[in-house]
């Protein structure tokens, strides 16, 4: 399921970070993939992603990444940091230090295959395992050349759907094919789930219009339905 693959560039810019978090979290999606692809000018990645092997080890590093970087929002999903230009976590990209969750299909500790198992598509389904090589799923290298969102994963039929809309903005594109899982896995829900779906999003979408910000309990709820990326 998952080979190993060269890191072709952007180690360096995270060494430090690397350094700081190995032994307790590691880096995987986004900037991995970025650091990964075999694509000669590959889509940016935003920020850096940490996952953790353990609640003990995310405490850790949560402790560890703010005695070097300011807090910049803490969502139920991750923790933020600003970049800063000092100290020994300098000009890092953005860093989110994911929570740890072990819940129904939702896995965000463990092993570094733990992890990946869980990601939703075979492009970001890479892992930063040592300055010269990175942890991949097997068809991750040729979907990153073709530009191709294939699914392994759906966690919420909304939030998958959503994440399509998101790299389809960055050039890659969903197969006709790939799109019917979406649907047949929202038909296979039960009415209560699809219900909560909806009375969350209007509640969401109702907020974001009138610009207010939602309760956090009920945010929470909303995120935990749809596993918000």
């Amino acid at each position: 399921m998952f080979v190993n693959v060269p890191v072709r560039r952007g180690f360096d810019t995270v060494r430090s970070l690397f350094a700081l978090i190995e032994g307790k979290g590691f880096i995987c999606g986004g900037y991995a993939r970025w650091c990964a692809s075999p694509v000669i000018d590959p889509v940016a990645a935003g920020d850096v992603d940490v996952y953790c092997y353990s609640d003990e080890s995310f405490e850790d590093l949560n402790v560890l990444l703010r005695e070097h970087l300011e807090v910049a929002i803490d969502t139920p999903r991750a923790i933020t940091f600003k970049r800063t230009t000092s100290g020994r976590l300098a000009y890092v990209p953005e860093v989110q230090l994911v929570k740890p969750v072990s819940k129904f299909k939702i896995v965000t500790k463990g092993s570094k295959e733990d992890v990946l198992s869980n990601f939703d598509f075979t492009i970001v389904r890479a892992c930063i395992t040592s300055p010269s090589e990175a942890l991949v799923d097997e068809d991750f290298e040729l979907d990153e050349l073709r530009q191709v969102l294939r699914l392994r994963n759906i966690h919420c039929p909304i939030s998958s759907t959503l994440r399509c809309v998101k790299y389809a903005k960055r050039g890659y594109r969903l197969r006709p094919f790939d799109i019917l899982p979406l649907f047949l896995d929202w038909d296979s829900r039960d009415e209560a789930y699809r219900k909560e779906i909806i009375e969350g999003l209007g509640d969401l979408q109702r907020a974001m219009d009138a610009e207010e910000k939602l309760d956090s309990d009920r945010l929470t709820a909303i995120y935990e339905l749809l596993n918000v990326d």
